[in-house]
Formats: C-alpha cells, sequence, structure tokens
C-alpha cells in the first residue's frame, strides 16, 4: 500500500511539473475594443478601394471575439459576398492567433501547406480559409478583424481590407 502511494505522489509530481511548463509556454494575446468610429471609417475604406478598381463588395468588422461590429454593402455587391466576408474574417479572429498569423491568406497558407494541416477546418461550419481578411491592430493590441468579399480573388479583397485599416492607424 506504502509503494502505490509513493507511486501515485512521485506521478502527481510530474504531472505538476508537466502542467506548470506547459503554463510558461501560454502567450497572452493583448486585445483592445476598437471604437465604432474606426470600424465604421475602416470599413467605408475598404469599400471605396475595391470601387476604385470597379469591384463591388461587403466589408464585416468583426471583433476580436468574433462578434459583428460594423456592416457594409456596397453598392452592387453580391448577397453571397455578405457570408463570404464574415466567414473570412471570423475563421481570422478564431486561428489568427493561433498561428500567429494577420490576414486570412497567410492562415490559408499556413494551414494547407503545413506538414500538420488539419483539412477538416474547411468543414467547420462559419469557417472560410480564403484571402480577404486582414487583423486590425491598434497600439500593439488586436482590436478586430476587416473582412471583404465580392472582388473576383481573395487577394484583392484583402488589398482593400489592407486599405480600410491603413486609414484609421
Amino acid at each position: 500500500m506504502k509503494i502505490i502511494i509513493r507511486v501515485l505522489a512521485i506521478a502527481s509530481l510530474f504531472c505538476f511539473a508537466a502542467l506548470s511548463h506547459a503554463q510558461d509556454r501560454v502567450v497572452p494575446i493583448e486585445t483592445t475594443e476598437l471604437s465604432m468610429a474606426d470600424a465604421l471609417t475602416a470599413a467605408s475604406a475598404a469599400i471605396a478601394s475595391c470601387e476604385a478598381d470597379g469591384h463591388r463588395v461587403v466589408a464585416i468588422v468583426l471583433n476580436t471575439e468574433g462578434n459583428i461590429q460594423v456592416f457594409l454593402r456596397g453598392d452592387g455587391s453580391t448577397s453571397y459576398a455578405i457570408d463570404s466576408a464574415r466567414m473570412k474574417a471570423y475563421t481570422l479572429a478564431n486561428l489568427g492567433p493561433i498561428r500567429d498569423t494577420a490576414t486570412s491568406g497567410g492562415l490559408a497558407s499556413s494551414i494547407l501547406s503545413s506538414g500538420n494541416a488539419n483539412p477538416q477546418l474547411s468543414n467547420i461550419p462559419g469557417m472560410l480559409l480564403v484571402g480577404g481578411a486582414v487583423t486590425i491592430v491598434k497600439d500593439g493590441k488586436r482590436a478586430g478583424v476587416l473582412g471583404v468579399a465580392g472582388a473576383p480573388g481573395g487577394q484583392l479583397d484583402e488589398d482593400c481590407a489592407t486599405d480600410g485599416i491603413n486609414a484609421i492607424i
């Protein structure tokens, strides 16, 4: 009986040491809130950028928790772009911090080209692994994600989202 107790005590010490070590590796993600004015400006600027190139798009700003803060639909944009913009932004809001990636295009490349890629991520409801969303960083902290959809290609959407973010930083 004493041997079993000693073995259990030693095993619990190893488990505690392993947990303590794992906690040392967790890096907190610092976030801040984006003002409504900044969210609206970023979304408007993204749409204007795409419209200047002849693309009719939707822009959605999500907060760091993945909730919609601003949704703008540009003139003549298609209805599929609404869900696409939201899903691109939602995917980046949730997986970007884990993969330390600031764009949905970069996230898609990271996941699809890595040796530990999980193709099932594309089957999770609400996830879309394509370009078109960019992380909003204010004062060095994550403040949300701007997703754009409707241009003919994720990189074009992502370029417009970057222009939108540049309007507020």
